[in-house]
This record gives structure tokens, sequence and C-alpha cells, in this order.
């Protein structure tokens, strides 16, 4: 053989040896234990639409079948609230810590003042909603 020839197969014969590694060694981590972790959003599963933060730690979404959740770290952690509806939350304010509105489907509009909440429902039938900053 040449000494091209020679150094082409010693190519080739390498490239082979490494893919043929690189493949087992894919095979081989693909095979292992690996399990599904629900990362986002937490702690929960349905998709939301809203979002409101006070200040840069405290803050509320909303979303599909009512579903509320509340931050008190910047979103590092969410806590499921329990909220007495199962509208979709399409907006949220809050003019405090203590003093909040949600709106949703429905013409559903809840009224949040420290932790209890006050359900209207049609109260804007065919009307703009909004929210006038005092």
């Amino acid at each position: 053989m040449s000494s091209k020839k020679l150094t082409l197969f010693k190519i080739i014969n390498i490239y082979c040896i490494l893919s043929l590694i690189m493949l087992l060694s894919d095979r081989a981590i693909s095979q292992e234990n690996h399990t599904w972790e629900w990362l986002n959003p937490l702690p929960q599963g349905n998709p939301l639409f809203s979002v409101y933060f006070i200040d840069k730690n405290e803050g509320w979404v909303g979303g599909e079948n009512g579903t509320v959740l509340h931050t008190t770290d910047g979103g590092k952690n969410w806590i499921l609230m329990d909220f007495p509806f199962s509208c979709y939350v399409n907006g949220i304010y809050f003019s405090d810590v203590n003093n909040g509105w949600f709106w949703g489907s429905n013409n559903t509009i809840i009224k949040y003042t420290s932790g209890v909440t006050d359900v209207r429902r049609n109260g804007f039938k065919n009307r703009k909603r909004r929210i006038i900053d005092t």
C-alpha cells in the first residue's frame, strides 16, 4: 500500500472507531431510568393567561379553570390559591398587597381583600372593562 492510501485507511478506521464509541456511549446514556418532572407552570398544569406583580417579589398569575397562583419571592416558588370560581382568569390588577381584582370569562369579577374574595357575575355585561387607578 502506498503511504497516502495507508494514511487514508488509518483516518477512516479512527473515524469509524470514534463514531462507534460515541454511538454506544449515547445508547448507554439514553437507556438510563429517566423520569419526567413538571417544571412549568408549578404547582399545577393549567395554561396561564395573566400576570401582575405589585413589586419585584409579590405577584399573581391567573389562568384556565379559575387557576390563581401567588408568589412572594419573585416567581421562584408559586402557591396555588383556593378561589371560589372556575372561569378563565383573563386579567389581574392590585392596588397594594391586600387589595386586588381578578376578572375572567362570563363577566366574572373577583375582588380580593386581605385573603377574602367577593365574586360578582355579569356586572359589566356588554361594557368595556377597565381599571382606573385612583
